[in-house]
């Protein structure tokens, strides 16, 4: 042992504060200091009852006096809680007494050498070590005062002969080596005492802000049980309530020889998992908890209390059950949906499917699943199949769209596909799902309703009889035609023809008859147009031409080429040849004024053409010219 290094290391320990700290007592603590000095007052006031009687001295009287008053504000300010201050009181004045009262009986006695240790033994605890070694050189200085003042020793604890050794010198060593002693032990004590004051703490602190319920039951008797606040809570019960209470208590009738056996296993060393049980509240109602159990040994191995950890599962239970349902009604509704449903990761690889999905494409289950949501789509779509994919994972939304899916046999089917994400409890996307519906049945419906739509429309702007459009189409058409050409400043003429001998044919030959020449005349007409005119079915038999692009001139022109045609190839009536021929009247967007011209001046225009060609003795062309009225039609050529 180094004493040069370890010497100043040993007195910096006896004269640190930190070294031996002061006791810090609790409340109760603080009580039973104020007792034990309320006791010593009274033993006090007894010794000095009976030393004052038995000597009759009145300095016994003052010498217990000052010992009594030395006390007594002590004790007042230990019943207020101020410990340090009243330690400080006490250890001041009792010192003070003995010194006194070693001054009466003219030297330093047991009694006085054992009261100056007691107020060094009181400061060590009390106000720590530094306060104690304040009174130990007060006590050792007062024994040099001693020792050179009075001539009179009645000393004690004599370690050696007092020719060897002064008396005031043995009693100064022995109050040394005491404090010393004092000291080492106080500090060791106190580390003990705040190792073991943490460990309570932390134990305490995770005792009673423990999230789970906490119960200790002793094993021996009488049987108490310490719950925490989480237990109370748990179980509407007070903590005191339940201190009378065991789980065995709790639980239901027929659990409890279950939770013995189980008790005997522990007893028996056996390790027991997590078990579920049911317990009994205050309320009367019943909670579903999980209860780890285990045994408190003590340091011969002996188990002394049974530690139970108990966790309020009710809710959680309650999440399962409703996940449960929800899976099981999700199972349900992805197997027994009429869609097919595919459940791929988010490389597009087929992890999941429905029977409906295998039968659509014409697999087995098992030859779906591992296998590239894109082999069974038509190549020119899986570009967009890949497009789709990244918006999902780009958190754009898909709105429903078509696809073309490719089936085992080698035929396509049309599907509409509805694809979102699936997403893990973290947020994250897992997987990709598609719900697909087969709609190859109403895509065909679709075009043939089209179609439908097609020829509805068709007929209902053509004349059934003749094939040629109706008076309403021929309106739009002719409208549309001159909005075109009052805009770009073109020529359009509107032609008018009335069948001269209908009434003749069919009062004659009959209405058949009559049917078969309009639908001749008809195909006349149709042939005798160009590609981008029109001839329609007025009505009864009269018809229209609209010829745009074309001047007065070359609808007279065309007027005359139909008449020529109409002697030309006549129509077989019952075996019977008959020429056709028919009143035209021509009229024509005149130029200059073509701003303020409607459609219905031109069919006005063109019909009083025609009704002054039948007056003329019918087989007449005629035309409207605007400010000079009908006039016989020109020879002119036809023009574009």
């Amino acid at each position: 042992m180094n004493l040069k290094t370890n010497l100043p290391r040993f007195l910096r320990l006896l004269t640190s504060a930190g070294a031996v700290p002061p006791i810090g007592p609790g409340a109760a603590d603080t009580r039973l200091l104020a007792n034990v000095l309320a006791g010593a007052i009274l033993l006090t006031i007894f010794s000095g009852a009976g030393m004052w009687l038995a000597s009759r001295h009145i300095g016994v009287l003052i010498i217990y006096g000052v010992a009594i008053l030395a006390q007594l504000p002590a004790w007042l300010l230990m019943r207020r809680g101020r410990v340090r201050a009243g330690a400080w009181l006490l250890a001041t004045l009792l010192w003070l007494h003995f010194t006194a009262l070693s001054t009466v009986q003219g030297g330093q006695g047991s009694e006085q050498s054992l009261g100056h240790l007691l107020v060094i033994i009181l400061a060590v605890v009390l106000l720590g070590a530094r306060a104690g070694l304040f009174f130990l050189v007060l006590s050792i200085g007062w024994q040099l005062v001693l020792a050179y003042g009075l001539s009179e020793w009645f000393g004690l604890y004599l370690l050696v002969p007092q020719e060897v050794w002064p008396l005031w010198a043995s009693i100064s060593v022995f109050f040394v080596m005491s404090y010393m002693l004092l000291a080492l032990a106080t500090h060791n004590l106190r580390r003990a005492l705040d190792d073991s004051r943490q460990l309570e703490e932390r134990y305490r602190s995770l005792f009673e802000q423990s999230n789970d319920a906490i119960f200790i039951q002793s094993l021996e008797l009488p049987f108490r049980t310490s719950a925490n606040h989480r237990a109370a809570q748990m179980l509407g019960y007070s903590v005191m309530e339940l201190s009378v209470l065991s789980l065995n208590d709790l639980a239901p009738l027929t659990d409890r020889a279950e939770d013995a056996a189980l008790l005997e296993r522990l007893l028996a060393g056996e390790r027991i998992p997590p078990y579920e049980r049911r317990l009994s509240c205050k309320a009367g109602d019943e909670i579903l908890v999980e209860i780890n159990a285990s045994l408190i040994h003590d340091r011969a191995g002996r188990p002394m209390f049974l530690q139970s950890i108990v966790r309020d599962i009710s809710e959680r239970k309650q999440i399962e059950t409703e996940l449960r349902e929800i899976q099981q009604r999700y199972q349900s509704l992805f197997e027994s949906t009429n869609d097919a449903v595919y459940l791929m990761d988010l490389n597009l690889i087929q992890v999941a499917t429905n029977p409906q999905g295998a039968e659509m494409l014409g697999y087995r289950m098992e030859e779906i699943i591992g296998r590239n949501a894109l082999d069974f789509v038509v190549p020119d779509e899986a570009a967009p199949a890949t497009n789709v994919r990244a918006a999902l994972l780009a958190g754009r939304k898909v709105p429903i769209y078509e696809r073309t899916m490719l089936r085992k046999d080698g035929s396509k089917i049309t599907a509409e596909v509805s694809a979102g994400l699936v997403y893990g409890p973290d947020g994250q996307p897992l997987y990709i799902q598609t719900v697909l519906r087969d709609i190859t049945w109403r895509k065909k419906l679709e075009e043939q309703l089209t179609q439908s739509l097609v020829e509805t429309e068709l007929l209902a702007r053509t004349d059934a009889l003749t094939g040629l459009k109706n008076r309403r189409a021929v309106e739009e058409y002719a409208a549309a035609q001159l909005q075109r050409a009052l805009r770009e400043d073109t020529p359009m003429s509107l032609v008018m023809l009335d069948m001269d001998q209908l009434k003749k044919i069919n009062d004659t030959h009959g209405h058949q008859a009559g049917d078969l020449a309009l639908k001749h005349f008809a195909d006349l007409l149709r042939r005798a147009i160009r590609p981008y005119d029109v001839a329609g079915r007025w009505a009864g038999d009269e018809f229209i031409l609209v010829l745009p692009g074309a001047r007065q001139a070359a609808a007279c022109a065309m007027a005359a080429r139909l008449q020529r045609t109409l002697r030309e190839q006549p129509v077989q009536l019952e075996g019977v040849v008959m020429s056709l021929q028919a009143s035209i009247g021509v009229a024509a967007v005149p130029p200059g004024e073509s701003r303020k011209i409607t459609l219905d001046d031109l069919v006005r225009w063109a019909d009083e053409a025609l009704y002054a060609a039948k007056q003329n003795g019918r087989g007449e062309v005629r035309v409207y010219q605007p400010g000079q009225g009908v006039l016989p039609a020109g020879g002119e050529s036809p023009e574009a």
